[in-house]
């Protein structure tokens, strides 16, 4: 009597199997596999070879989603760093570089009745006088993610090391209005001819007192490296434009030594030197790259 007992229970139990089906618990398990490899896909960067070197492309990214909490009233409440998107120069990408130090995006959590109610929204990059450089726009509720070139409205590169304030307007039957203060640039590049040129704002990449070169700074330098070798890079010229003198000249020693260290090329090619900067550089602080390829 108990074996057949037992041998009911052994075909209630092989039930779902023979009728096509997964017990719940085996779902359940399938599922969570199943959104974490989801979460892993989306989580990883799409491939943007060659968008770091082109500023008609898109070298920044803003995105509004709902990552970063936004507290109390929409005014001079989240500060925020909108950087261009340095991505590792490697034949297969993986992550943007040194992700922790550096963010290819600006993350809001609006409410969701402020985003439910807009009809329009817009987003403003203001320069520190005040003015409006660059304007996107557009209808419902704003997108997860704007894709912006870099480019001002007048078809020029935000400028190193200048603070930015980027505004964005919601508007509905109220118009909510958040703040975005203190956005720098601290590197861009990109290519003229056969030449590759790139910007770094030297205040961040090196330290006058410590008198080298910042582990940001080293990290920017490591990504330029690597880039003048898979280009095969015949010449680098280095220039450090500061109106400190001294200063100058401890920065590009430093950069002129780990270049040294770091690429294969006879001594000759690699060229640098502090500069004052004058014209529209005048008042900067920024260490200019340029790696020739002929």
């Amino acid at each position: 009597m108990r074996n057949r007992v037992n041998l009911v229970i052994a075909l209630f139990c092989l039930v779902p199997f023979l009728a096509g089906q997964e017990p719940d618990s085996e779902k359940i398990v399938r599922k969570e596999v199943i959104e974490a490899q989801a979460e892993i896909r989306i989580d990883e960067p799409k491939p943007l070879l060659g968008l770091w070197l082109d500023p008609m492309e898109a070298l920044d990214t803003l995105l509004v989603g709902k990552e970063a909490k936004v507290q109390g009233e929409f005014d001079r409440k989240m500060e925020a760093v909108l950087f261009p998107r340095i991505v590792r120069f490697s034949r297969y990408l993986r992550e943007p570089l040194a992700s922790k130090k550096l963010s290819d995006r600006i993350t809001i959590d609006l409410p969701e009745k402020a985003r439910r109610k807009c009809k329009l929204w817009r987003l403003r990059i203001i320069d520190p006088a005040g003015t409006p450089v660059k304007t996107l726009r557009g209808k419902g509720r704003p997108p997860d993610r704007l894709e912006w070139n870099g480019l001002t409205d007048d078809g020029k590169l935000l400028e190193i090391g200048t603070p930015y304030a980027c505004m964005l307007d919601l508007m509905g039957k109220d118009t909510v209005t958040l703040i975005l203060e203190h956005i720098n640039v601290p590197a861009f590049a990109f290519r003229r001819g056969n030449e590759i040129i790139v910007r770094i704002d030297a205040s961040r990449a090196y330290d006058p007192e410590l008198l080298r070169l910042t582990p940001w700074g080293r990290d920017v330098l490591r990504e330029i490296l690597n880039l003048a070798r898979e280009e095969y890079v015949r010449g680098v010229d280095i220039a450090v434009y500061d109106d400190r003198a001294d200063v100058a000249r401890d920065c590009v020693g430093s950069v002129l030594d780990m270049f040294k260290r770091g690429i294969a090329l006879n001594e000759d090619y690699i060229k640098a030197e502090s500069r004052f900067p004058t014209g529209d550089l005048a008042g900067k602080r920024l260490i200019e790259i340029k790696l020739n390829k002929s």
